[in-house]
Order: structure tokens, then sequence, then C-alpha cells
């Protein structure tokens, strides 16, 4: 009889310390996961940042293609106007009367 009953209570006992330890281990990893999550979480963060960071340089050093267009149109017909502007201005030179008529070639 006495031997069953410290048995029992030793086998109770080795099951309390088992279960326990189990708890400490699981709990020692779920912080483990936790820390890792939490790192994570603060690097996608920083990502978003560098990312948002980037996208405002480049917003800045570069042209949007709308307005890229706009400029091209702009430059296109001031060079059209300059290049009529000097078509005519030869045309007086070496065609018109007086001291500005250009020397036979």
């Amino acid at each position: 009889m006495v031997t069953d009953n410290i048995s029992q209570k030793a086998s109770e006992r080795v099951w309390q310390l088992t279960t326990a330890a189990l708890f400490a281990l699981g709990g020692i990893w779920l912080q483990n996961q936790f820390n890792m999550m939490t790192a994570l979480q603060a690097q996608v963060i920083d990502i978003r940042k560098e990312q948002n960071q980037t996208v405002k340089d480049m917003d800045q050093r570069y042209v949007p293609m709308h307005t890229l267009n706009r400029i091209w149109s702009d430059n296109n017909a001031r060079m059209t106007a300059i290049e009529s502007k000097i078509d005519r201005l030869l045309l007086e030179f070496n065609h018109g009367d007086g001291p500005n008529r250009a020397a036979p070639h």
C-alpha cells in the first residue's frame, strides 16, 4: 500500500514537472515567434518608408509623361516658329533689294 501511494505521488509529480516544463518551453517558443513577427513588421514598415521616399525622389527628379508631352509640343511650336522666321529672313536676304543682298555663289 505504501509503495503504491508513493509511486502514485511520484508519478503525479513527474507529470506536473513535465507539464510545467512543456508550458515553459511553449511560452519561450511563442515569445520567440512574437519577437520574430515584430521584427518582420518593423522591416516591412522600413521598406515601405524607403519605397515612399524613393517614389517622392523620382517624382521630384523626373517629369510626368503628360507634362513632358506638353513641353515637347511647346518646344516643337517654338522651333517651327523660329525656323519659319529664319526661312523668311533668308528669303528677304537672298532675294531682297539693298545692301543685305547676298553675293552670288
